[in-house]
């Protein structure tokens, strides 16, 4: 089971419009690997202001946006850009949290970025947090921007 989280980037084609259907493949190909790198930064950027600056982690440091290669139905893939973070508290900041309690232990310990440590007996529920939905909001109109100057400039290769 892998470490982290992915929050969710929707860089979907299907959402262009019917005028950039006709190029849709031809986005899929090899040379949209730069355009989902864009998207991937334009992502991670957005999503970095929005994230929590909090009390003991590191959470903002460890956003990374990434692109991958998801398969087609055609047998040719698609790349896809996401943002990722290797916390394993990230889904907790997300989506909250009930009441923690020491399980194997007498108490909870952590270290708050200012290198204190803290002893608890509990530690209280913590309320969602979507920010990455929040950044996602703020950084969809670049990501749909440059998608439709890159599926344009497809489109006038076509053409030619």
């Amino acid at each position: 089971m892998p470490v982290g989280h992915f929050l969710s980037i929707d860089t979907n084609l299907e959402d262009l419009g019917s005028r950039f259907r006709a190029v849709r493949l031809e986005m899929r190909g090899a040379s949209s690997r730069e355009v989902a790198e864009d998207v991937a930064q334009i992502a991670e950027d957005a999503v970095r202001k929005e994230a929590p600056e909090g009390r003991s982690g590191n959470l903002r440091d460890t956003l990374e946006g990434r692109v991958g290669l998801t398969p087609g139905f055609t047998g040719r893939g698609y790349w896809v850009a996401s943002v990722y973070s290797p916390e394993k508290y990230t889904g907790w900041v997300i989506e909250g949290r009930g009441w923690v309690r020491p399980v194997r232990a007498q108490v909870l310990h952590w270290v708050t970025k200012s290198g204190e440590d803290v002893f608890s007996m509990y530690a209280r529920p913590t309320k969602p947090n979507p920010f990455h939905e929040r950044g996602w909001k703020h950084a969809e109109p670049a990501v749909r921007a440059r998608w439709r100057e890159y599926a344009e400039s497809i489109g006038m290769r076509l053409r030619d």
